[in-house]
């Protein structure tokens, strides 16, 4: 014999009198409002029986559960999901409503009040949730006319309050609804009421371009010759109206002008791409006139990656150079600020003297491992940075340089090597008093000389004998305090150096064009240290972050590629640098002496 349908679920008297005023109502309202009521009145209710308390809980649930954003999932796979969701602290997950309290019957009384409620808010909500819970809930088929319904409802709503906030959101998913279930007569009739929309908007801007997405990215959705030519031209209009202005805001222009672009390119309009594309950038041009260099630069870039994202070199090269010109006044408008810190000469004494104990060969061996970062230190730092400042760790960070932005970091969580490098960078400025203090000490201390260091240096197989000439020329120029020369000629020694340790083990020094596999390159610095697993294991892993930083990764000091560029301003060949290149060639002398079989060299 079949299974007999379950009881229906009854409400309490008073549970329902609330239920029926709220049906009865003209205006639209928040389902979610009337169900903090329910949940009011229930606590005051005292003691119910199993039915009711069920009954209650059903209709809480059904008008309190969110529908999930942009047709995302909950964690049941749903549309709509659970108000509460979180885990304990003893790891364990937790929810309210939880889907296994939604048995047959709680289903059973949502089709039940779909089919009996008037008001379209209260008809879409019971039916959609029937239709969207039913399959996770139960494992059973849902029933189509609850998508039937919904789908009506929500049509409803949206043509009786078209005013309301929701009526967007309530017509996305009628027409969700009406695609997923094949209804091609519902779906026609839910775009339709979309675009009535527009006739009740003051400011038509976000509902134009909110309905071109659906009408043109939203898979299925097909709309008529009329209606396309309606949205483009209130998309044409709108940016009409934007650019006429005396003081157009361009940012703004990118919202029809991109879509207008798409919508053009599309079809094979170039000459209407050109037009639209070149209006929104002579808007963000008039706005960035009277702007602050950083921000007018930044939407100078923006309308660089437009432009020559439609075929537009010769506009985007216009972008450049405007873009450039306004990162100079970024420049004097950048703010400065300094930390004072203030150390007692007695502390600083005894460090020094403990960096220095011993002969200069340990000397060097501690200069060399106390001021290389730890990767675990900068973690914790950045553990704490983002518990006490927590606006902070969210916020990106852009690198400027040459009058551009070099570089950009996103916050803590999305983006932790580049953070990381932006905090090593800072602590290596900050430890810079403390290195050339101990350099200092040394130099007070031992014979502190190229004819000293550089027998200690070349006991490492990394530095080639038959380049010892260049190593002396960049010690003696640091010695001497001519930071241009030690630069220039320290920094290619120590990529030589890590070029001869791919050698060491037994890996190429070079590789081929990408144009062109017969023809061979020598490996780049970002090369060697990006990209050679063997190079990070001999080194470890904070060493060879280290390396990066400071040599190679425009989001930390990379100095390698600022100076082989020709873009290091002479102000900035300063002691700082030269004394960390010392630092290097000392952490390379001492991992070099590791025990190994030389290569030979390229």
């Amino acid at each position: 014999m079949p299974t007999p349908p379950p009881e229906p679920l009854l409400l309490p008297d008073s549970i329902r009198d609330i239920l029926r005023k709220h049906d009865s109502r003209t205006e639209d309202f928040d389902e979610g409002e009337v169900s903090f009521e329910l949940e009011r009145i229930v606590g005051e209710l005292g003691e119910l029986n199993d039915g009711h308390r069920k009954a209650c809980f059903a209709e809480i649930a059904a008008l309190q559960m969110p529908l999930t954003d942009g047709r995302e999932r909950s964690r049941w796979g749903t549309r709509f999901g659970p108000v509460v969701d979180g885990t304990r602290r003893d790891g364990s997950d937790y929810c309210f409503p939880d889907i296994k309290t939604f048995d047959a019957q709680v289903i059973q009384h949502w089709a039940m009040r779909a089919a009996e409620v008037q008001h379209p808010v209260f008809k879409a909500r019971y039916a959609d949730v029937a239709w969207d819970l039913t399959k996770a809930a139960t494992g059973t088929k849902p029933l189509i006319e609850m998508a039937r319904q919904a789908i009506d409802a929500y049509i409803d709503c949206a043509t009786r309050f078209p005013k309301n906030d929701s009526s967007e959101e309530r017509l996305e998913r009628a027409l969700e609804l009406a695609l997923s279930v094949g209804d091609n007569g519902r779906a026609d009739v839910a775009v339709a009421a979309m675009f009535r929309l527009l006739d009740h908007s003051e400011y038509p801007g976000a509902r134009l371009i909110w309905l071109f997405e659906i009408a043109f990215r939203m898979k299925g959705v097909s709309i008529s010759a009329d209606q396309e030519k309606r949205l483009i031209d209130g998309l044409e209009a709108e940016l009409q109206r934007i650019c006429s202005r005396e003081n157009p805001i361009g940012i703004v222009a990118s919202e029809p002008a991109l879509r207008l672009a798409w919508y053009y390119q599309s079809r094979g309009q170039q000459d209407d791409v050109k037009r639209v594309v070149r209006a929104y950038g002579e808007a963000v041009a008039k706005l960035a006139e009277k702007a602050a260099g950083f921000v007018a630069m930044h939407w100078y870039q923006q309308v660089y990656g437009v432009f020559l994202q439609f075929g537009l070199k010769e506009d985007a090269e216009k972008a450049q150079v405007a873009g450039k010109l306004k990162a100079e006044e970024a420049n004097g408008q950048m703010a400065k600020h300094s930390i004072s810190m203030e150390i007692p000469n007695a502390e600083m004494e005894e460090f020094l003297e403990q960096m220095t104990a011993g002969d200069l060969e340990a000397t060097v061996e501690r200069i060399a491992f106390h001021f290389c970062p730890s990767l675990n230190d900068l973690r914790r730092q950045l553990a704490e940075l983002q518990k006490e400042f927590t606006l902070y760790s969210h916020i990106p960070v852009v690198a400027l340089g040459e009058n551009q932005v070099t570089a950009r970091v996103g916050s803590i969580e999305s983006d932790p090597e580049g953070r990381m490098m932006v905090l090593m960078a800072d602590n290596l400025k900050f430890a810079a008093i403390f290195l050339g203090k101990t350099i200092d000490r040394a130099r007070e201390k031992f014979e502190f000389t190229s004819k000293t260091l550089l027998p200690l240096l070349l006991q490492s197989p990394l530095f080639d004998v038959e380049r010892t000439f260049l190593l002396e020329q960049g010690i003696e120029a640091y010695l001497a305090q001519d930071h241009v020369k030690t630069i220039h000629v320290l920094v290619p020694q120590i990529e030589h150096a890590l070029r001869r340790l791919l050698a060491i083990q037994g890996k190429p020094t070079n590789k081929h064009r990408r144009s062109d596999a017969s023809v061979m390159v020598e490996k780049s610095l970002n090369d060697i240290l990006e990209s050679e697993p063997v190079v990070q294991q001999f080194l470890s892993d904070d060493v060879t972050f280290y390396f990066r930083v400071f040599l190679c990764d425009s989001r930390g000091i990379n100095l390698r590629n600022v100076v082989s560029h020709g873009l290091m301003a002479p102000k900035n060949f300063n002691r700082v640098l030269s004394d960390r290149l010392l630092h290097i060639l000392f952490l390379l002398g001492i991992f070099g002496q590791k025990p190994t079989e030389v290569s030979s060299p390229t």
